[in-house]
């Protein structure tokens, strides 16, 4: 089995990546959020899942460890296939999906292309005892920061995310441009101050 990769971009496709390592060429299917980092000629090292099927056998590939952790517990959820799980890492990423998750954001998820709102609600229903308490994921160790306001902030997110929607960005350029504020969103973080956040990342 396969669990990584280290060589050298020498193609790159719309949903996949050429890896040359010694001599051999290995075809990773990434998600589309990440195909900028494969820039060709450059050397680069990505952790990988193969999944065998009946009629075929495709590698997946991933930058860090949590986007290849979500891609294997997306594939634990009943008819969730391996195109279906990098199709919603590809427009979500990592940090964003366990947020939808933790607060049953059914909207994030369907916004996936190819996830209609029934397979969101499994993905919700089957992964959310799995991502962690709400205290873990949001809030610093001593900050002293309540879930309430991790809820507060967390709602904050969904309302910038519809205002985003309804400018007309695209579900990937929205996951995107909010994965850049992550580091300038605090508890106190309004849906207006994300969302000049995520416009400044957008232009």
């Amino acid at each position: 089995m396969i669990g990584s990769l280290r060589g050298k971009a020498i193609e790159r496709q719309e949903d996949s990546v050429l890896v040359e390592v010694g001599g051999v060429g290995y075809l990773v299917l990434v998600p589309l959020r990440d195909l900028p980092a494969y820039a060709i000629g450059n050397d680069v090292f990505l952790y990988t899942s193969m999944q065998v099927r009946e009629d075929s056998m495709q590698l997946f590939g991933f930058l860090d460890r949590d986007d290849e952790g979500m891609f294997k517990m997306l594939l634990g959820v009943s008819k969730v296939g391996p195109k279906v799980a990098l199709a919603v890492l590809s427009t979500l990423a990592t940090q964003s999906l366990k947020q939808a998750i933790m607060f049953s954001d059914v909207q994030a998820i369907s916004a996936v292309p190819g996830i209609g709102k029934k397979t969101a609600e499994r993905i919700l229903l089957e992964l959310k005892e799995k991502i962690g308490s709400l205290e873990e994921e949001f809030t610093p160790v001593d900050s002293g920061s309540t879930v309430a306001q991790a809820n507060a902030t967390t709602n904050a997110v969904i309302d910038a995310r519809t205002a985003l929607a309804g400018l007309g960005y695209s579900s990937q350029e929205i996951e995107k441009a909010l994965a850049g504020t992550r580091d300038e969103i605090t508890p106190e973080s309004g849906a207006e101050e994300i969302l000049k956040l995520a416009l400044a990342q957008l232009k």
